[in-house]
């Protein structure tokens, strides 16, 4: 599935009474769409939460962002595959998945290093959020694969 806009058109006043524009085709496959705003929403959110100490305040609030957070992850991966940066094959394999793994693994030492060491509840706080990344990770691995799908059900028409 493409959102595309319409083609070139001098003037447009059949549609819009009175207003003359030009519109230009421009396909933009529908995860790339869906990755930035999704990924905008996923920024401002994390932003404000951290602006406003919400993370420390309500502890549980982790639990979603790193849901939400794998899921953006893999959506970026979906984009990349897409724009044919990573093989569309590669997503199957299993050294993606110790890839992605890796990638939360690094995510958790970031936020070691960057919050000033070791928690009291460090491991079991670290499992939580590594159990909800691969969580995320799955769901937006599904969401990829039907998008994925989508895409090619749409270029067969």
């Amino acid at each position: 599935m493409r959102l595309s806009f319409p083609r070139k058109i001098a003037s447009v006043e059949a549609i819009f009474r009175g207003s003359k524009m030009v519109c230009y085709d421009v396909c933009m496959p529908l995860i790339y769409s869906i990755t930035l705003v999704y990924g905008v929403q996923f920024a401002v959110t994390h932003a404000l939460l951290e602006y406003f100490s919400l993370y420390w305040r309500y502890s549980w609030i982790d639990v979603p962002m790193h849901i939400l957070g794998g899921v953006f992850l893999m959506l970026i991966v979906g984009s990349f595959t897409v724009m044919r940066v990573l093989s569309r094959r590669f997503i199957d394999t299993p050294l993606f998945v110790v890839l992605m793994v890796g990638v939360l693994l690094v995510w958790e030492v970031f936020g070691i290093w960057r919050y000033g060491g070791l928690k009291p509840d460090f491991w079991t706080d670290s499992t939580v959020d590594l159990i909800c990344g691969v969580i995320g990770l799955g769901i937006g691995y599904y969401l990829v694969r039907a998008l994925r799908f989508t895409e090619i059900t749409s270029n067969k028409t």
